[in-house]
């Protein structure tokens, strides 16, 4: 009789445990569906933003054209030529220069982002990557990858000295396998849970969560993944191969 109410307990607190680990996993997967759409909404407000520069910039600069064309109608050469230098060119150096870190739009638009948060933080950031033809993972989860990786990177930056802030983000494509490779400069300790970072003393947030979900996206798409600690000069990297088709 006892043996049997200590089954009944076993299952009931098994249940339980099993339902309280669903909790946890959907609270992380909506968590991290939370940082997707903020992501995006940034990314949207910056090229709102650029777009607006630019609307500006076309119907100022058709004003000065139309100058122009009057001035050498006229032939008042010397008033086409001041309005050209003086406004026209000015007007051109309002323009944003946006820089292009991919050939994707999203990973671009992603990049973008990240660079506008670099230059705030006052970190410099170095970052090109290349989205092959028939790259297995869809743009979309490869954007979530570069989104937390990224992210990790910078959160570990701020608690450096200014100066010694960087992020470095490099891609290149090796026979089917597109590398990836981003690193950081971090300050404390890093603690490891076998072959992953879970965090380092100086952090107390889920960047161990965060590393587990890059880890089954690049998983999804038979990807690839590799942490390296420098001790020495205090620089974390993560390398990823995600496989090429055809």
């Amino acid at each position: 009789m006892i043996s049997i109410i200590l089954y009944v307990i076993y299952m009931v607190v098994l249940d339980y445990g099993t339902h309280i680990a669903d909790l946890l996993q959907h609270k992380m997967r909506d968590q991290k569906q939370l940082e997707t759409i903020q992501s995006q909404l940034r990314q949207q407000n910056s090229l709102l933003k650029i777009t607006d520069i630019v609307n500006v910039f076309k119907h100022d600069y058709r004003e000065q054209m139309l100058t122009i064309e009057e001035c050498i109608e006229n032939n008042r050469l010397k008033d086409a030529i001041n309005v050209l230098q003086k406004n026209c060119l000015f007007q051109l150096d309002k323009l944003p220069h946006t820089q292009k870190y991919s050939n994707n739009v999203i990973i671009n638009s992603l990049l973008i982002n990240r660079q506008e948060i670099c230059d705030e933080k006052d970190i410099q950031m170095d970052a090109i990557v290349f989205y092959p033809q028939d790259l297995s993972i869809t743009e979309r989860d490869l954007h979530e990858v570069l989104r937390v990786v990224s992210d990790n990177a910078i959160d570990a930056n701020e608690k450096l000295d200014k100066e010694k802030r960087f992020m470095n983000l490099k891609s290149n494509v090796e026979k089917q396998w597109l590398n990836i490779h981003i690193e950081n400069p971090y300050s404390g300790v890093i603690l490891f849970d076998g072959e992953r970072p879970v965090s380092s003393y100086e952090r107390e947030d889920d960047e161990g969560m965060g590393l587990i979900y890059v880890e089954e996206l690049l998983e999804k798409h038979d990807g690839i993944i590799r942490y390296e600690n420098d001790k020495k000069n205090k620089i974390f990297s993560v390398y990823m191969l995600i496989r090429i088709d055809g």
